[in-house]
């Protein structure tokens, strides 16, 4: 089942379960690329910082999947904002 909630504040998560990277990677860009003519269209002051896991090994605990996102999207917003920062994760540091 695929899932969207809103942990709190802007930030939301996706949940894509059996989604391989490649197709959910896809979905981003799309997804990415609507919202980014929207915000423009409207005028907007909005910009969009996407952390994207694939997990190949499940984590232990959800908070350590949540961190591991929340790092890459940091990553994002650190540098240029309105992109998406992907990693595909096995399991370990």
């Amino acid at each position: 089942m695929d899932t969207v909630v809103r942990p709190g504040g802007d930030e939301y998560v996706c949940l894509f379960s059996e989604m391989e990277a490649e197709a959910t990677k896809n979905l981003f860009s799309k997804v990415s690329q609507q919202l980014a003519e929207n915000t423009r269209s409207l005028n907007w002051p909005v910009s969009f910082s996407v952390g994207m896991v694939t997990f190949e090994t499940i984590p232990d605990d959800i908070k350590e999947a949540m961190s591991i996102a929340d790092n890459l999207m940091y990553s994002v917003k650190n540098k240029s904002k309105t992109n998406i920062a992907y990693k595909l994760w096995y399991g370990g540091i």
